[in-house]
């Protein structure tokens, strides 16, 4: 581990899992606008916490990507309590994935998530039937 976060980390992007099903926008990948994406490492498999960014540049054909890998038991951001973990276990559990096809699996998921938007019109074309 780079406890100074002097190490820079590439990597496919391809290579890496989502953390849910739906994500409430899809952004274009803007390289001056760009952090490196959360990933944790669960059983061998990296999984983003960054969901749209993720997305982003995947659509974007990137084929390498600067992630931060974060440890399950350190503390997330702003969180005097929660840690990495607890935080990906909630976004597993959340209800969107859960309509959408279920709670997601610890090593999260290799298809891209879909967009809300996309997914309420057609509950909305469904009850116009």
């Amino acid at each position: 581990m780079d406890l100074l976060g002097l190490e820079l980390i590439f990597v496919n992007p391809n290579d890496i899992n989502y953390s849910q099903r739906t994500v409430s926008e899809i952004r274009v990948f803007d390289p001056s606008k760009y952090k490196p994406i959360n990933v944790i490492i669960v059983d061998g498999q990296m999984v983003t916490y960054d969901n749209r960014r993720l997305l982003a540049a995947q659509n974007a054909g990137l084929n390498t990507l600067e992630i931060n890998t974060v440890e399950a038991d350190e503390l997330f951001p702003l969180s005097k309590k929660n840690t990495w973990w607890d935080k990906f276990k909630e976004r597993y559990k959340d209800e969107r994935n859960i309509v959408e096809g279920g709670i997601v699996p610890d090593k999260g998921l290799k298809e891209k998530p879909v967009l809300e938007s996309s997914i309420s019109n057609k509950k909305n074309t469904y009850k116009d039937k």
